[in-house]
């Protein structure tokens, strides 16, 4: 049996991904930052090196922003988010593809972007949303507790 699917917390992580998308776009296009393997090639990346510039981090700041939209909604499951957004930033630095500053940058700023979003039109609603959706996710214990999960 497929689990039930989440219409509006799959809407809400897209949000998170689109506007941390556009936001990292701008700030990229204005700082031309170079990557680490651009400018040290003997480090060798891991993963290919993407053509756009290094700062800030845009997968650090989507992966802060979902945090932010899920977890404000969903509190129990605050904790599980930030270790996840955590794994996925610093991931891209030991990838050698971001600087641990490109990474500092997202996550500074991802208070003042949530900020921003909250004032959407219809952005409550759906937050709302996401919040009944998981009504009760407590009592399930299927949410990771935060002191076991890994830094």
């Amino acid at each position: 049996m497929l689990a039930r699917f989440n219409r509006n917390t799959y809407l809400m992580i897209m949000i998170s991904i689109q506007v941390g998308g556009l936001w990292a776009a701008h700030f990229k296009m204005k700082h031309m930052r170079a990557r680490p393997g651009q400018v040290y090639p003997s480090l060798n990346p891991m993963i290919p090196t993407p053509r756009h510039p290094s700062y800030p981090s845009g997968h650090a700041i989507q992966a802060f922003l979902t945090k932010m939209t899920v977890g404000t909604a969903v509190p129990a499951m605050f904790d599980a988010l930030h270790n996840l957004a955590e794994r996925i930033a610093v991931n891209r630095e030991r990838a050698r593809v971001h600087y641990p500053s490109d990474t500092q940058a997202s996550r500074d700023c991802v208070e003042a972007v949530y900020r921003v979003l909250t004032r959407v039109e219809g952005f409550a609603e759906i937050s709302a949303a996401v919040t009944e959706e998981f009504r009760g996710i407590e009592r399930l214990g299927i949410v990771p507790d935060s002191r076991h999960s890994r830094k």
